[in-house]
């Protein structure tokens, strides 16, 4: 087992980094890895797909369950084949002084995950700060979010 995490500070209100983490059929416009579909709902099945930035590697469809889904705090999903290789992936939110601290982690589990090499936990450490960092540029362009942060100057 392993987790790899990433914490990124928004300059955005909390509800609004909500409402972009539970859009899931609107992932594919800020997230670079992931698409989801489907509804936002704890025990729904969603659609997941991965793609990388490896052009040789192909994009990766399957399905995972929305496992959490605490209003304002987190949304988890989980995917893989129990025992083998079961992936746990989400967010976690908290409301700070000038915004919102948001925290993506993803926690691997089985016996393929006790065999990962470092070469593959530190692409997945990379994967979850392109993300925050992408999440992060996704707000920002937002009026919203612009003058929420000239407010907190």
């Amino acid at each position: 087992m392993f987790i790899v995490e990433s914490k990124v500070h928004l300059a955005a209100p909390l509800a609004r980094v909500w409402r972009l983490l539970v859009d899931l059929e609107h992932y594919s416009d800020w997230h670079p890895f992931v698409s989801l579909t489907g509804p936002a709902a704890v025990g729904t099945e969603i659609g997941y797909k991965y793609r990388t930035r490896m052009r040789a590697i192909p994009e990766i469809s399957t399905t995972a369950q929305l496992v959490r889904l605490d209003r304002h705090a987190a949304i988890n999903w989980k995917l893989g084949i129990r025992g083998l290789l079961e992936i746990d992936e989400g967010f976690r939110l908290e409301k700070s002084d000038k915004g919102t601290t948001v925290t993506f982690s993803i926690s691997c589990n089985g016996l393929l995950s006790s065999l990962a090499n470092k070469r593959l936990k530190r692409g997945l450490e990379n994967s979850v700060i392109l993300t925050n960092q992408s999440l992060a540029r996704f707000l920002k362009r937002g009026t919203t979010i612009a003058r929420y942060s000239l407010q907190n100057k």
